[in-house]
């Protein structure tokens, strides 16, 4: 993801949850505790902002260009690939990914669920980044001659394990999910949530392969942490419910995390 598109993304991300409604008259799912998540999130924001330290931290190890003969086979085909136009298709997917799941969560559940999906993108990012910066791989563009020269040497070239654009999609389209099918478990729109959000997320991950930003192997990885992450994080926001009966004489309290 290129250094504007993160800041369009931050900043449509702020915006939304600044401006989505509370529906007080709405279910509440989901508990947000401020000594807990505000330092989660801006850790996580930190981390995952590291990547604009790209072209000090992660400098491409074979620049100009990389030698295939060392890669999977899977990832071979690959090599040398550079489309700018399924680069911009990838960008403009994971736009409306994040911007619709933070629209939908402000609309059906409120400035809670918002913060909860924000946090779910942050936390993938928290995760992708630093993995990306550590292994260094080169994209699939440094192994060939029709990306610029300036790329090609670029820090940014050895971002491509894991793909970030498709964690973040992955986890903002099951955090939406998840807080949808909490609130609507009997109807048909968590799923038709869940299908949308899908083939978005795998729009962002196909235009990332075609457009030589990353390996398949890249995206499958990026698709497995964020959508661990997109449910995991929702999850860890489940309310608790208490429960007290009465049992020969004495009350029994229990207390549950409902679970979907």
């Amino acid at each position: 993801m290129t250094k504007t598109t993160h800041r369009l993304v931050a900043i449509l991300s702020l915006s939304i949850a600044a401006a989505a409604p509370a529906r007080a008259d709405n279910e509440e799912v989901y508990e947000f505790r401020p000594e807990i998540d505000v330092p989660v999130m801006t850790v996580s924001a930190v981390l995952g902002l590291s990547y604009l330290l790209n072209e000090e931290l992660a400098p491409p190890h074979c620049a100009p260009r990389c030698s295939p003969e060392a890669l999977p086979a899977f990832d071979r085909a690959s090599a040398g690939r550079y489309d700018r136009n399924a680069g911009t298709v990838s960008d403009v997917a994971i736009l409306l990914t994040l911007s619709g799941s933070a629209l939908l969560a402000g609309l059906d559940g409120g400035l809670v669920d918002v913060l909860v999906a924000v946090q779910a993108v942050l936390v993938s990012s928290a995760i992708t980044v630093p993995i990306t910066m550590a292994v260094s791989r080169p994209r699939p563009f440094v192994y060939g001659d029709k990306a610029p020269i300036d790329e090609r040497t670029s820090g940014g070239a050895a971002l491509s394990f894991p793909s970030g654009h498709t964690a973040n999609a992955f986890a903002a389209a099951l955090a939406v999910f998840h807080g949808v099918h909490a609130r609507h478990p009997n109807s048909s729109l968590p799923w038709l949530v869940l299908g949308v959000g899908l083939a978005l997320s795998t729009t962002v991950g196909l235009g990332r392969v075609f457009g030589g930003e990353h390996f398949p192997s890249d995206v499958v990885a990026g698709a497995a942490i964020g959508a661990s992450v997109g449910w995991l994080v929702p999850e860890l926001h489940r309310r608790r419910v208490d429960l007290a009966f009465g049992m020969d004489g004495r009350v029994v309290s229990v207390v549950l995390r409902g679970a979907l």
